[in-house]
């Protein structure tokens, strides 16, 4: 187990996880990632980097992943912009497995590239013998990340904080397998932007929130323009089955509060939206999470359209078989 920089022999990408915990503090994942507890080190050369930062100093644990290769200055410049953005890729969706599998505020920080610089002459590193590179905040927020020069950032930190437990890993695991595939195939254009969308919403105040979160139903629930409200509600009730009637009117509500803030036809109620955004985004978290698993049978565009035929005729949500 590696528990200083100084033990590091391969390069890493480290990237901060802020509010959040972990039970236990070292997790491995599919794909290479890894979560550990933060290095005071790393702690520190992130506050001298970033000392505007404020939630610097809140990240107690960050993400690992091996390099695929050594990410030093004789390295192209074309080269590290490839390999920035396919590692922004692979932490978009590996983020956005966390956040589907459970709640809480869970923030990436600045990604950073950490390698050993020289073969050391004796048998342990040492912080002055490791080489860092702070990657340009502004890829990581194209895929939904942070970007620390933004007034959205002071957003982020709210309660509640993301509790990772080790029973999680099957499902997260699971959800980014799911995530890979159905990116990978021709019919879900449209699941990149709906996926945007959802992270989006964890760096911005209440209403653009609600906004985000109501964008990605639409995209999931709705193909056409006619009665949105109604067929967005009753979609998004019958899917995830439960306490229908209650998801109906919560998801009438919310989309009337869309409207609200859209169109600006008078200023949404701030209570009402601090208490109908944090059921959209349970509402959402499960309606991505059932149509990543439906995509292996159906295609994304056609499962809005079955769920109205069950509706009519059997009354059954739609199930697969593992």
């Amino acid at each position: 187990m590696v528990g200083s920089i100084a033990a590091l022999e391969e390069s890493y990408w480290l990237c901060p996880l802020c509010n959040f915990r972990s039970y236990p503090d070292n997790v491995d994942f599919d794909k290479g990632f890894q979560i550990k507890s933060a290095w005071q080190e790393l702690k520190e050369e992130i506050l001298i980097c970033y000392p505007d930062w404020a939630a610097g100093e809140s990240f107690d644990y960050m993400v690992m992943m091996p390099q695929s290769e050594r990410f030093g200055l004789e390295i192209r410049p074309v080269n590290k912009v490839l390999e920035i953005i396919k590692i922004h890729k692979e932490l978009f969706k590996f983020v956005t497995a966390l956040r589907l599998c459970n709640n809480g505020r869970i923030i990436l920080g600045p990604l950073v590239s950490a390698q050993p610089m020289f073969e050391p002459t004796e048998a342990k590193y040492s912080f002055e013998t490791y080489g860092w590179q702070n990657v340009p905040t502004e890829f990581g927020y194209l895929y939904g990340f942070i970007d620390l020069t933004k007034p959205q950032a002071r957003y982020a930190f709210n309660k509640p904080i993301y509790r990772l437990r080790k029973s999680d890993i099957p499902l997260i695991n699971k959800t980014m397998h799911n995530i890979d595939a159905c990116l990978e195939s021709t019919d879900c254009h449209s699941l990149y932007e709906i996926l945007r969308r959802f992270n989006s919403s964890y760096y911005s105040n209440f209403e653009n929130r609600l906004i985000d979160h109501m964008i990605a139903f639409e995209s999931l629930y709705i193909a056409d323009d006619k009665e949105l409200g109604y067929k967005l509600a009753l979609r998004t009730a019958f899917l995830l089955g439960k306490n229908r009637t209650k998801i109906f009117n919560d998801m009438k509500k919310a989309y009337d509060l869309r409207g609200q803030i859209v169109h600006g036809s008078k200023p949404a109620d701030r209570a009402k939206l601090e208490e109908t955004v944090p059921k959209t985004e349970d509402y959402l978290r499960r309606s991505i999470q059932k149509f990543l698993f439906l995509s292996k049978k159906y295609p994304i565009s056609e499962i809005s359209k079955r769920l109205d035929e069950n509706i009519l005729k059997s009354g059954k949500p739609l199930a697969i078989k593992e």
